[in-house]
């Protein structure tokens, strides 16, 4: 029993550094206009916010799944209907959810290429229904907020949460009641990781939970007791 406790501890020690050794890597364009408008200028824009930073240092501070891309996999419904603002496009786009039973729903097509401010959805998809968002561009691959349903296996997907004193920025229903996103995916094989190709502001939504490794730990000792405990009434 000793003996497997430490090998559960060692193993969720190497899980946890090698997921801290993978973390989200994003890179702002070499030259800015308005199809490569960075994540940093996009958010600056949408929130009247004056962040300074780099795409990569907004997204170490308000990102989420920053060492487990799991954490922004899988998302869910929090007030029976999903309002959402498509606030900027690299170029044309289409954007949309599929459920875990693999069914996709295409929520906008065609979506041009720049800043927009009045393309506006409002849709239901079943409260806890877990679902992944996509991006699709000239046809080519969809990419998945679940990089393992992704041909390459590469994270084409980041989210970022924004703040309750931005919320200001947006009408009703953005009233800070509800956990407001930004939404941004990479639409090249990882080419260039400047992750601005399709950025949309979501509300009414939250993160499918991933269990933190501390709670592995805890699991994982539960586990290990009723084991020892198991061999005590055999024996």
């Amino acid at each position: 029993m000793k003996r497997a406790f430490i090998f559960f501890c060692f193993s969720v020690l190497i899980f946890w550094f090698v997921s801290k050794a993978h973390a989200v890597e994003i890179h702002d364009p070499w030259t800015l206009s308005d199809s490569e408008m960075n994540l940093c200028d996009i958010w600056n824009n949408v929130l009247n916010d004056n962040y300074t930073g780099s795409s990569q240092d907004l997204f170490n501070e308000y990102g989420i799944g920053l060492y487990d891309e799991t954490g922004d996999a899988w998302w869910f419904e929090t007030n029976g209907g999903i309002d959402l603002d498509i606030r900027y496009a690299g170029y044309n786009q289409t954007f949309g959810y599929m459920t875990a039973d693999g069914n996709k729903t295409i929520l906008a097509e065609n979506i041009s290429p720049g800043i927009h401010e009045d393309l506006n959805i409002t849709f239901g998809i079943g409260h806890e229904l877990l679902f992944a968002w996509f991006e699709q561009w000239n046809d080519q691959s969809y990419w998945y907020s679940d990089s393992t349903l992704n041909s390459d296996g590469n994270d084409h997907f980041v989210a970022f949460e924004v703040p309750v004193e931005f919320y200001a920025a947006f009408d009703n229903p953005y009233d800070g009641n509800h956990r407001l996103f930004m939404l941004a995916f990479e639409d090249l094989s990882m080419g260039d990781r400047d992750y601005n190709d399709l950025v949309v502001f979501v509300n009414a939504v939250a993160p499918a939970p991933v269990p933190e490794p501390a709670t592995m730990v805890l699991l994982g000792i539960g586990l290990i007791g009723l084991g020892g405990l198991r061999r005590k009434l055999i024996n």
